[in-house]
């Protein structure tokens, strides 16, 4: 798999705020299931790159990020959690 698009997601305990690199525009969602799916509809409907293409990267922040990652596992979704550190 070759990376083609980096989406960085900023995670709180409430909101993720989303930046799809290529295209440098943001967008806030809850951080919930119902905010994650339409993270990534958004997501892919403003990328031009495939979900096989597309690399999700977001820091550890404990039980905050952990849905995110469940989410994204469950989706098949390639993600990168970074550490605080």
């Amino acid at each position: 798999m070759k990376t083609n698009e980096i989406i960085g997601i900023d995670v709180s305990k409430l909101l993720i705020d989303v930046c799809i690199y290529s295209k440098q525009i943001v967008e806030q969602f809850e951080n919930n299931k119902s905010g994650f799916k339409s993270m990534l509809k958004w997501v892919f409907k403003n990328s031009s790159f495939s979900k096989e293409e597309t690399m999700f990267i977001f820091e550890h922040t404990g039980m905050y990020s952990h849905l995110l990652s469940v989410f994204l596992t469950e989706q098949k979704t390639s993600f990168f959690i970074a550490s605080g550190l």
